[in-house]
């Protein structure tokens, strides 16, 4: 990072070529970019405050700091987004399977294939075990 300038190293370099004739402050200049600067007063702060979320409105606040905000604000309202979006989709897909149930004529208690809970399943020619049997339950009525 570079080394901070004094006020007077930023008014020989950047100032004084444009508020100063023939080595004279011109007062008609320094108006003019005095009144540009309060323009920029005004308006800076308006943009900060929109793009931080509302959490930044000094004008003198590093960009940095404003684009992390804004980066900040940006992945969480995605975030947010995404989340009601995959909530949306399940509550669709919850209401598609329950109609689908309905169709197929599936009743409570048993599985995916009409089937009641409490008879022995097989995998193969495996006979599962009660906590097999359980968690294929488990899985198969996931919804």
């Amino acid at each position: 990072m570079s080394e901070q300038k004094t006020y007077q190293q930023v008014y020989e370099e950047f100032w004084k070529p444009i508020v100063e004739t023939e080595g004279q402050l011109d007062k008609d200049k320094v108006m003019r970019e005095l009144s540009d600067y309060r323009f920029l007063l005004q308006e800076v702060p308006k943009v900060y405050c929109h793009v931080s979320g509302g959490v930044i409105s000094y004008p003198n606040t590093h960009a940095f700091e404003v684009n992390t905000r804004h980066d900040d604000q940006r992945t969480q309202d995605i975030e947010e987004a995404v989340k009601e979006a995959l909530k949306d989709k399940r509550t669709e897909l919850e209401a598609l399977l329950k109609k689908y149930m309905a169709l197929v004529g599936q009743e409570e208690g048993t599985d995916f294939l009409g089937l009641p809970q409490d008879v022995p399943r097989t995998v193969g020619n495996v006979l599962l075990s009660p906590e097999e049997q359980k968690e294929l339950w488990r899985i198969s009525n996931e919804r």
